[in-house]
């Protein structure tokens, strides 16, 4: 079941792009692919990805949150072709979403039908799939389930055994949201787990120092303040930005 849920991604996305269809549309078209491409252009070269020279008079590239120069499968460019590390990229996130599904189903106790199951219709339906033209908000959102499965475990983890994996886990998760540069899955799934780290708190008295020293720990290795000041440095979020301006010279014309 595993070696399939890794497996089906890829035939999906690959396939049809070994015969030149490579899914790209929407702001994956505009926006993420080329500032990606313009990661690894710099990343090959030796340059920090930091600034990007083509819009405008200059725009931050590494604090853009649409660009993802920090998150770690984004460097692919840097070695691969444009496309086919595009390719890696989107399979990447319904592997990494299915297989956090079923190790959250698998904590929680559930049978291997059930995680296989709750595996494809998280990483193949509802946000999911309705956000799969932005890559950045289901990389995000792909983490969630690790987050869950790292703080029930941490809440509910046998005597004697450590917390240190599930802290580690729990700040990769949490890390890794936000690297992805998606501030929308970034704020709403730090409010759910804000929630279940509560109820975690409330109904495990005996965890409840152990846990909270978790949670500190994990939200401050990953850094959640600084990643909510970045779409302020969006080019979205711009009213001048190229797109505003591109609409408002044709509704003029």
């Amino acid at each position: 079941m595993v070696a399939a849920l890794v497996a089906v991604p890829f035939a999906i996305f690959g396939l049809p792009a070994t015969v030149g269809v490579t899914w790209l549309v929407s702001d994956n078209l505009i926006q993420n692919f080329p500032l990606r491409v313009l990661v690894g252009i710099d990343l090959r070269h030796g340059h920090a990805p930091v600034w990007d020279p083509y819009l405008w008079s200059g725009s931050p590239l590494l604090s853009g949150f649409n660009a993802g120069a920090a998150y770690p499968a984004t460097w692919l460019f840097s070695v691969l072709p444009g496309a086919f590390a595009w390719v890696v990229n989107q399979a990447l996130v319904q592997v990494v979403a299915a297989l956090g599904m079923v190790v959250l189903l698998r904590v929680l106790g559930r049978s291997w039908t059930a995680c296989g199951l709750g595996a494809v219709a998280f990483s193949y339906g509802g946000f999911m799939a309705a956000q799969n033209v932005h890559i950045d908000l289901v990389e995000a959102g792909a983490c969630l389930p690790w987050a869950f499965a790292a703080l029930h475990r941490l809440a509910h983890r046998p005597p004697g055994r450590s917390a240190t994996p599930w802290v580690a886990m729990l700040g990769a998760s949490i890390g890794l949201m936000g690297l992805s540069g998606a501030a929308e899955p970034i704020l709403d799934g730090g409010v759910v787990l804000g929630l279940y780290a509560l109820w975690l708190l409330w109904s495990t008295p005996s965890r409840r120092w152990s846990l909270l020293l978790g949670v500190l720990v994990s939200c401050s290795a990953s850094r959640w303040r600084a990643r909510s000041s970045f779409p302020a440095r969006s080019s979205r979020n711009s009213p001048n930005g190229p797109s505003t301006t591109t609409a408002t010279s044709s509704q003029d014309r």
